[in-house]
Order: structure tokens, then sequence, then C-alpha cells
């Protein structure tokens, strides 16, 4: 199989992969697996014994029960040294459920897949989730997090979307300088509708800055969404060694800001329309000088990408971008990129060499980029897609979910 930094489209034993998601490959009795979160989020290194927690929904149709396990994979084999956990039997019908798996050695996993098999160990169907962990030793480090802040200061509650700013004290020795993440959980598990700023490279002593949200209820209409943990994990400049991990118990609630009598969802950002209505105008010269605005692209299927090229997670994504773009752009798509970049240099040489084509917006500004203020942003990578009668349609889909989303806007008639 051929593969990239981060992915493309594959066909594994009739599966179409996407990375950066989840999909499904289901047998012709429709049995189907999805892994629909995993825990910690990718990039991610962990210390040794760490495990990664995986859940998924499954339709098990073919067979009175099947087992399901959760297995890591490098390069397209099973990642040796992993322990795992066991699988129980589970009865036909529909449910979810909870793997892990870790290691005690120095690895590096590039892909998680989830197996059902019946019985007979025949496989009924399977899932994949494209990551980036390592799992290293723990290392002597003089790093020092001290004089941790939040404002608000916890208990606190917020509108979905609005930051969390966090200031600390740092000591960083560490050859090389260290980056801190910050992340928030509820239950021992972290909230998968969060966003945060990405983390510079942190070297000696100085004070640092951070801030975590929670954008949306994850699909559940107006449901208030409460946080009881906030951790920052201390890596290495590369992500791969974990160097600290340190919690802190809060009390912050999130919240539509009138949700009252209203179950429409609303966008993970501020100042965003709601999904279902027309998308704002927007209008804007593309660094090639390309004039652009949504109003001429009534239509075609839209995708609004606000990213950067400092932003990990963001170039994740790029890959799989490039490839629904190349698939789908005769068919009527279209993607319009709004850049947080401060450097046009750096801007316009990643985009070439990652071959992506379509307009992109750049004023220099960053975190203060007039359209992601416009718009509310408060996290990258966000996204919008349009539908071809310019109706915001989704929001912040990813991987198989991305592709899937524009082949089904793609086939909608206007």
């Amino acid at each position: 199989m051929h593969d990239t930094r981060w992915g493309n489209l594959w066909v594994v034993v009739g599966v179409f992969l996407v990375t950066g998601g989840p999909f499904s490959r289901p047998s012709v009795a429709a049995d189907e697996l999805e892994i629909v979160s995993v825990t910690p989020p990718s990039p991610s290194a962990l210390g040794y014994e760490e495990r990664v927690v995986v859940t998924c929904r499954y339709t098990l149709e073919s067979s009175e029960s099947a087992h399901i396990w959760v297995r890591p994979f490098t390069g397209g084999a099973n990642t040796p040294g992993s322990a795992a956990h066991p699988s129980p039997s589970y009865p036909r019908g529909a449910g979810e459920m909870e793997g892990w798996f870790t290691f005690s050695d120095d690895a590096d996993v590039d892909e998680i897949r989830a197996e059902m098999r019946g019985p007979d160990n025949a496989l009924l169907s399977e899932a994949v989730w494209r990551v980036e962990m390592s799992w290293r030793a723990p290392i002597q480090s003089q790093c020092t997090i001290m004089n941790v802040k939040f404002a608000p200061a916890s208990p606190a509650k917020l509108s979905f979307g609005e930051h969390v700013e966090i200031t600390y004290d740092y000591v960083a020795e560490e050859v090389g300088g260290i980056r801190i993440q910050s992340l928030p959980f509820a239950g021992g598990k972290m909230n998968q509708s969060y966003g945060c700023n990405p983390s510079p490279v942190y070297n000696g002593r100085g004070t640092g800055t951070a801030f975590f949200t929670v954008r949306d209820s994850g699909g559940r209409g107006s449901v208030a969404v409460g946080i009881d943990e906030f951790r920052l994990i201390v890596t290495s400049e590369d992500w791969k060694t974990k160097i600290a991990e340190i919690p802190f118990a809060v009390d912050f609630v999130f919240a539509e800001e009138d949700s009252a009598g209203d179950e429409s969802p609303v966008l993970p950002s501020q100042g965003a329309p709601r999904i279902g209505e027309a998308f704002p105008r927007l209008e804007f010269q593309a660094t090639d000088g390309r004039p652009v605005s949504t109003s001429d692209l009534l239509g075609r299927v839209v995708l609004v990408d606000f990213w950067a090229t400092w932003c990990g997670p963001c170039r994740k994504e790029i890959p799989t971008l490039v490839s629904v773009y190349r698939e789908h752009r005769d068919e009527g798509f279209e993607i319009l990129g709004i850049s947080l970049d401060k450097d046009r240099t750096a801007l316009e040489k990643y985009t070439r060499d990652q071959e992506m084509s379509w307009p992109q917006y750049y004023d220099g500004q960053g975190w203060e980029n007039a359209i992601s203020t416009r718009f509310g942003i408060t996290g990258i990578p966000a996204s919008y897609l349009i539908d071809r009668g310019g109706k915001l349609r989704y929001a912040d889909l990813r991987g198989a979910q991305l592709a899937a989303a524009v082949r089904n806007l793609i086939a909608e008639q206007r």
C-alpha cells in the first residue's frame, strides 16, 4: 500500500480508507463498526504503560455474537510489543464498546484498527483511524510548571466557544525545548469537542499562555457540557516524548448562550450561522490574485477551511483535503482556505509543496485574521461545509466524515 505522512485514499480489502477519521467495512448482512473517539488525541506522546482508549459503535446482524478488538498498526503492519484489552462476546444488535492498548517499550503508531470477528474468526467489519502516537521512557528533566492561573476562575459558566485563558510560569532546561498542550476532561475522559491553541516551543524561563474551550455539545442539541479536570501535557519539542502530565481539578460548564426553547445545533464558534441557514457572503482576494466570492460559487459545494501551516492537526488534514478536492473538483466542489499564518512566504511555500491549488485568504494577522475574527473562530482546524444552494450543512468534519459528506452533497440536486 502507498502511504504518505498523513495518508491518501486507499483501497484495503474492499474498504475505502480516508485518514484522520473513521471508516467502516460493512458485510453483506449490514454488520458495521465505527471508531467514534480516540483518547488521548493525536498527536500524543505517552509514557510506558499509558493506555490509548478507543470507543467504537457497532451493529451486528450476520451472527449471534462477535468479538471486537482494537489494535495499533505502524506502516500497515501490527505494531509489535503491544498489550491490549481482551474482548467479551458481543450479542447480535447494536451498541458501543471501549477498547485499549499500550506499550512497555519504545513504539510509534500511525494507525488504529478495530476489528469485529465472528465465532469462526471471520472478519465481519473493521474501522481505521489515523494517528501519530509515540511511547517513550520517562526522561529526567528539569522542567517545572508553576503558578497556573485560569481566567475566568473556576467555577464558571461559559458559552460554547468562549475561552478559558491559562497562564503559567515555566522552567524548561530540556535540550531543544518543550511544548505544553492544554486539554479538558470530564469524568476521566477527554472532551471530543474541545478547541485549544497550538503550543510554541519553550526554552529557559518565562511565562506561557494558552486557552481551551468546548466548541459544542457534540451533536446532543442544547445540552450543557461540564469540564471537571484540566491537564497540562508537557512534551519534547518533536511531541514524541512525554515529560510530564499535570492535572487540575476545575468546574467549568459550557452551554449555548441562549438555548431556551431552541434545539437547533449551533456552530462551535461565536458569530457563526446555524446549520441549515444561508452561509454569510464571503469575499476576498486570494494570495494568487484571484477574486473570490461565495455568491459566485452558488451551485457548487464549498468547504471554508480555517487553518495555518504551524498547526499540526491542520497539517494532518491536508492530504485528505487534497485527495477529496482532486476527486470532486470537476463535479462541483471548491475549497476556500482561510490562513491564520503571519508568514506569507511560509504559507505560499507550504501550499505549493502540498499541491493545495484552491484559493487562500491571507492578511498576516494570525488569530486577529479579519475573516476568522468575523466568524468567532476560537480553535483550528475549523471548517464549514456549504451545499449547492448556499446553506451551511456541516461544521468541523474531518477525514472519512468529510469525504462522505462531500460525496453526499455533490449527489444532491440544488
